[in-house]
């Protein structure tokens, strides 16, 4: 069976997407299944996508909801077996009646910000705390397979299994990331708003991905303003070690948010996009975050204080660390396998 991804990534959309399209991908690809990738860019593959998907189709440009359903439609046909993963906003409810039309079958990427009909056979949707109730009225497919909750949350392989870091520092270390697409400016927004309010024993790690646009004047920036209070990783191989060297974050809302959560952080959020605001909301419910607005709302006095209310909890800052098990790229293969053979 050919399982099809038809998704969008960009600096300004975010990787979230690609990366968790290419989790399932792998997780679809140990379990025997072919892979095809539409969409993304060939400059945003990397070794690992040889190895799982056997075609890799850009599309340059989104020219209609007829014409880009036709495209992936005459796709799924020259696959014969097939099953698709939708994951882009873009696809609304004239897009998947196309598809339907055609007999096709499919799991679609589901956020309460895009609250459209849905026709889809598998509909997944991780944000925490989330019922079916919420749905209700967008579900047009009565026969739809409801994957609810951060035990869906697809993530890279690497977290899905995290191993608990026993060693100590006497020094914390404070997590400041916006994802690997653009970062909009919240990386310096953070440091230069917090590294006057900076403890000593206190410490910044910076993560940012190749694709910000940002990266070359956020290391101007740190060079003139904070070289010793601050490290920058760009695209690092080992995230989980990183991420389980800090005590805090500071964060968007995306998809970073479970990673945290998996290595057992709390968090303070900051959205960058309309996309992260229900998701953000919803981590807040939990007490694992702090959620504190939109980036142009967020002013710095309240990011000031919702940092010293974070760093002044000994609960969070000092607690032994509860790592979270998000296995979710695993769960979903084998239910879309299964809906395969039935």
């Amino acid at each position: 069976m050919t399982i099809i991804f038809r998704l969008n990534v960009s600096s300004s959309v975010g990787f979230g997407h690609l990366n968790r399209c290419r989790a399932l991908a792998h997780a679809l690809k140990s379990k025997g299944q072919s892979c095809i990738m539409v969409g993304p860019q060939k400059k945003y593959k990397i070794d690992s996508d040889k190895y799982i998907f056997k075609d890799w189709i850009p599309v340059e440009y989104w020219n209609s909801t007829e014409q880009d359903s036709e495209m992936l439609i005459k796709i799924a046909k020259k696959n014969h077996q097939c099953f698709l993963i939708l994951d882009d906003y873009r696809i609304n409810e004239s897009y998947q009646l196309n598809l339907r039309k055609e007999g096709l079958r499919w799991l679609q990427f589901d956020h309460k910000e895009n609250s459209r009909p849905i026709w889809a056979d598998i509909i997944l949707n991780p944000i925490p705390r989330i019922h079916e109730n919420e749905l209700k009225n967008i579900v047009q497919n009565k026969k739809a397979e409801l994957l609810l909750g951060p035990e869906y949350a697809i993530l890279r392989p690497e977290f899905a299994k995290v191993k608990k870091n026993n060693n100590i520092n006497p020094n914390k270390r404070i997590l400041v990331t916006f994802g690997g697409g653009n970062d909009y400016g919240g990386i310096i927004f953070v440091l230069s708003t917090l590294l006057p309010h900076l403890p000593n024993n206190f410490k910044f790690v910076v993560v940012s991905g190749q694709n910000n646009p940002n990266n070359k004047i956020i290391n101007e920036w740190i060079e003139n303003n904070g070289s010793n209070k601050v490290d920058m990783y760009i695209d690092p191989k080992d995230l989980v070690s990183i991420f389980l060297s800090c005590d805090i974050a500071v964060t968007a809302g995306g998809t970073t948010t479970y990673e945290l959560d998996s290595c057992g952080l709390h968090f303070i959020i900051i959205s960058t996009t309309n996309n992260q605001i229900e998701q953000s909301k919803a981590w807040a419910s939990t007490g694992k975050a702090m959620y504190i607005g939109e980036l142009k709302n967020v002013s710095k006095n309240s990011l000031i204080s919702s940092f010293n209310s974070m760093i002044n909890n000994k609960k969070i800052l000092n607690r032994d660390k509860n790592l979270n098990s998000y296995e979710g790229l695993y769960k979903v293969a084998d239910i879309i396998i299964k809906k395969l053979i039935n």
